[in-house]
């Protein structure tokens, strides 16, 4: 009988340990986000892009300081500062809005956060100055926005 209670949960520990191997192997490997820097194009920022998984895209940024935001999303903080804010559209688990606070991301031509209003100028001269009424800050941006 002992011989036969051993073997059982031997068994057992077998099958868990099994289903544990195909469970892990089933899933695919999490790249993590190293660095919160990239191009700005109109799909997102760097690796986060619009139309991602909130969860997933979360899970990633494991290296940064992640809280929740008032807008059902995340703000990201790398070095105590604010680097970019995300939530979602409609209520689903996907990004549908990014707002980017830290000068390491960039589009093609130069622009980003932290350049001067000449060089603002300079590189795009059709900008209009915004206000953001859920965060009360004032922007440039063109006008088809």
């Amino acid at each position: 009988m002992k011989t036969s209670i051993t073997f059982l949960v031997f068994l057992i520990i077998l099958i868990f340990c099994s289903k544990q191997n195909e469970t892990n192997a089933q899933q695919p490997k999490l790249i993590l986000i190293e660095e919160l820097k990239g191009e700005i194009t109109k799909d997102g920022a760097g690796e986060i892009k619009i139309g991602n998984s909130m969860s997933e895209t979360v899970k990633r940024l494991d290296k940064f300081v992640v809280k929740k935001n008032a807008f059902n999303g995340f703000d990201v903080f790398e070095e105590g500062k604010l680097a970019i804010s995300f939530w979602v559209k409609n209520q689903e688990d996907t990004i549908g809005f990014i707002k980017i606070f830290s000068e390491k991301y960039k589009t093609k031509k130069g622009l980003k956060v932290g350049i001067s209003l000449n060089e603002l100028k300079q590189l795009r001269n059709d900008f209009l100055l915004n206000f953001d009424e859920m965060d009360y800050r004032e922007y440039f941006a063109p006008p088809e926005l």
